[in-house]
């Protein structure tokens, strides 16, 4: 296999990741910021990691549960000072949450 091959195939199965991802979470997909694709996706108003992504779709999370962890992270993050605590979102998707940060 060629690698010019390699990155059409890379190419169309991150596409299909974001095809399914968008469609189950009602969201559109506005690009890659700087234009490198699978890394940092613009959707909606959202700035989202392609692994993100890849995982809920992977784990089959719910609807909302990404954007529902992005929001609080953000919000955890501002409210104490870009806190060096962040939780993941396989940990937020098992139960953890910033609440429990704080015990």
């Amino acid at each position: 296999m060629t690698i010019l091959k390699l990155k059409a195939n890379y190419e169309v199965t991150v596409q299909a990741y974001i095809d399914y991802f968008c469609k189950k979470e009602d969201l559109e997909f506005d690009g890659w910021i700087g234009a490198t694709i699978g890394e940092l996706a613009y959707i909606n108003d959202y700035l989202l990691d392609f692994n993100d992504i890849r995982l809920s779709v992977d784990l089959d999370m719910p609807v909302g549960v990404i954007i529902e962890w992005n929001d609080s992270s953000i919000e955890y993050a501002l409210d104490n000072d870009l806190s060096d605590y962040q939780i993941n979102l396989h940990s937020y998707f098992n139960g953890m949450r910033y609440e429990h940060l704080n015990k």
